[in-house]
């Protein structure tokens, strides 16, 4: 399997860096799993939302979500919030889609 990257685009290094000690080294413990296995982690690790969109499922009380994408052999983490209820917010996925657009 080729080498990826993880690039963690400045609002996720934000929210990352505003993490309690545990969410963090959870945070940090699944993005190493990228440059195991690559951009598709698959359930429970990741969850495909949209084309090119996906969603680093982080477990806790409040769950984080991280929102990311590949490109080329490198994982591009932009964009992270707490999910507070079963359903993905419309508001987060519409921030997190006009986000990776503006990624080009």
């Amino acid at each position: 399997m080729p080498d990826y990257s993880v690039n963690f685009v400045e609002q996720a290094k934000q929210f990352t860096s505003e993490l309690d000690a545990i969410a963090y080294a959870k945070v940090m413990k699944s993005a190493t799993l990228f440059y195991r296995y690559g951009g598709n982690l698959g359930y429970p690790h990741s969850k495909k939302i949209h084309v090119n969109l996906f969603e680093l499922r982080i477990p806790g009380h409040p769950a984080v979500r991280l929102f990311y994408t590949v490109k080329q052999q490198t994982v591009i983490i932009f964009y992270g919030f707490y999910k507070k209820t079963n359903k993905l917010p419309r508001k987060e996925l519409q921030m997190a889609l006009k986000l990776l657009a503006s990624l080009g």
